[in-house]
C-alpha cells in the first residue's frame, strides 16, 4: 500500500514539473522539412511556408514548434504551432504534413538567421528536431525628394509643399518626416513634422515664420519603419531667401564708349521692403575672366547702388562684364545681377 502511494506521488511530482524533454530524438521519428528550400535567402517583410513531413511509426505527435532565430539568438516569433494534418487528429505510422507560414520582421537585421523545427509527442516529450540556415539581406528601399527645387527662393511668411517619393517594394515605410533646418546655426525651423502619404508620394506644407532669419537652409526628408527604425533620408541644401528682393535697372553709364583709361558708373535700384540685405558689391571681369574689381561694395543713395569705376590704361580691351550682388545676413548671396559691356581702346 505504502509503495502504490510512492509511485503515484512521483508521477503527480513528474506531471508538475512540466514537459519531459529528451535528451536525444528519437532515432524511429522521421523528420523532413520539405518548405523551405533551395535559396534560403530572405529580406525584411519577405513571408515563406514551411511544411514539415513526419513518420513516426510508434508514437503520436501532438506538436510542432518553429522558430526563426536571430542572429542575437532572439526568438523572433516565439515557438509557432505549425498546423497538423487532417485538423489535428494524426494517424501512428502514417507520414503527416505540418505547415506554418512565417514573416520575416521588417526590422529584421541582415544576418545569418536559424529555422528550428521542433517536434513533440506526448506529455511535450521532443522526439525529433532540425535546424536550417538561411540569410536575411537588406531589403531594397530609396528616398528621393522631389520638391522644392534646388536653389527655391521664398519670403518671410511663405508656404510651400514639400514632396518625397518613396521605392519601397516591401512596404516598410510607416512615417516620414520633413525638417527644415538653418544651415549655419542648425536650428529647426519647423520641427519634425510628419507627412501625408498617398501612395509612393510624401507631401507636407510648411510655413516659413516672418520671424525667419534670412540665409540657406537644408530641407531634410526621414522615412522609418516598424519600431522607430531609420529607413532613409535625402537632404536638399536650398537658397532660401526670407524676404523679396530685386535688383533692377542694371545700367552703366555713359551706357557706352567706355575706354581703357577712362571712368563709368555702375547703378542699380534695390527692392528690399524687409530690409534682409547687408550690402551691395560689384564685380568686374575681363575678357580673359579674371576680375579687375572684386566685390567692392557700392555705395547706397536711397533705393539706389552706386559704384565708379575707373579702368587703367593698361587693361585689356574686349568683351567685360559686371556682376552686381545683394549680400545678406553672413554674406549670403540672395541676388546676382551680370551685365556684358566693350572696352575700346583709350586716348595714348
Amino acid at each position: 500500500m505504502r509503495t502504490t502511494t510512492v509511485v503515484v506521488m512521483c508521477l503527480v511530482l513528474l506531471s508538475l514539473a512540466g514537459p519531459a524533454w529528451s535528451l536525444k530524438p528519437d532515432p524511429s521519428v522521421g523528420l523532413e522539412v520539405q518548405k523551405p528550400t533551395g535559396n534560403l535567402s530572405y529580406m525584411p517583410g519577405d513571408h515563406f511556408d514551411v511544411a514539415v513531413q513526419i513518420t513516426d511509426p510508434l508514437a503520436i505527435v501532438r506538436r510542432v514548434f518553429v522558430r526563426l532565430i536571430a542572429p542575437n539568438n532572439h526568438i523572433l516569433n516565439g515557438d509557432e504551432d505549425a498546423s497538423p494534418p487532417e485538423a489535428g487528429r494524426p494517424t501512428p505510422g502514417q507520414p503527416e504534413l505540418w505547415t506554418r507560414r512565417l514573416s520575416v520582421p521588417l526590422a529584421a537585421v541582415p544576418g545569418r538567421y536559424l529555422l528550428q523545427v521542433e517536434v513533440l509527442g506526448e506529455g511535450d516529450a521532443v522526439l525529433q528536431w532540425k535546424t536550417l540556415t538561411l540569410s536575411v539581406t537588406k531589403a531594397s528601399f530609396s528616398l528621393r525628394l522631389l520638391t522644392p527645387a534646388s536653389g527655391a527662393v521664398f519670403s518671410r511668411n511663405d508656404d510651400f509643399d514639400a514632396t518625397a517619393r518613396t521605392s519601397d517594394p516591401k512596404h516598410q515605410a510607416r512615417r516620414v518626416f520633413f525638417v527644415l533646418e538653418e544651415a549655419r546655426t542648425k536650428r529647426i525651423l519647423n520641427g519634425d513634422r510628419e507627412a501625408f502619404r498617398k501612395g509612393s508620394l510624401w507631401s507636407l506644407h510648411l510655413h516659413i515664420p516672418a520671424t525667419a532669419t534670412p540665409g540657406l537652409y537644408k530641407l531634410g526628408v526621414i522615412a522609418y519603419g516598424e519600431g522607430w527604425q531609420k529607413l532613409g533620408s535625402a537632404v536638399r541644401p536650398i537658397t532660401v531667401s526670407l524676404a523679396p528682393v530685386s535688383l533692377t535697372g542694371l545700367e552703366l553709364r555713359p551706357p557706352s564708349g567706355i575706354v581703357t583709361g577712362g571712368m563709368f558708373r555702375i547703378g542699380a535700384v534695390l527692392a528690399d521692403p524687409n530690409n534682409v540685405v547687408q550690402s551691395v558689391v560689384v564685380s568686374v571681369l575681363g575678357p580673359d575672366g579674371r576680375a579687375v574689381l572684386r566685390n567692392v561694395p557700392a555705395t547706397r543713395q536711397g533705393t539706389t547702388y552706386r559704384l565708379d569705376v575707373h579702368l587703367h590704361s593698361d587693361v585689356q580691351t574686349g568683351n567685360y562684364t559686371v556682376e552686381m550682388e545683394a549680400r545678406g545676413q553672413g554674406g549670403v548671396v540672395l541676388l546676382t545681377r551680370r551685365l556684358a559691356f566693350p572696352v575700346g581702346q583709350g586716348q595714348p
